[in-house]
């Protein structure tokens, strides 16, 4: 059953749109994590240091916590 049905299997549009929005969002904060942790390892490497250890970040907006 596709996501535009709810459980009684009626047209839920409205709930369709908005699950596609917020992973839409989501799939821009995770490229834009990627980013920025290969930024962090690029200017590690300039620098002539290396990573030895996880690099964690949280989002502001939403709290996700990226490890």
């Amino acid at each position: 059953m596709s996501n535009k049905y709810n459980g009684s299997g009626c047209r839920d549009l409205t709930a369709h749109e908005a699950i596609e929005h917020t992973s839409k969002e989501e799939a821009a904060t995770d490229d834009r994590v990627k980013l920025t942790v290969d930024i962090i390892k690029a200017v590690l490497k300039l620098a002539g240091l290396k990573q030895v250890n996880r690099i964690i970040v949280q989002d502001k907006k939403s709290g996700r916590i990226f490890k």
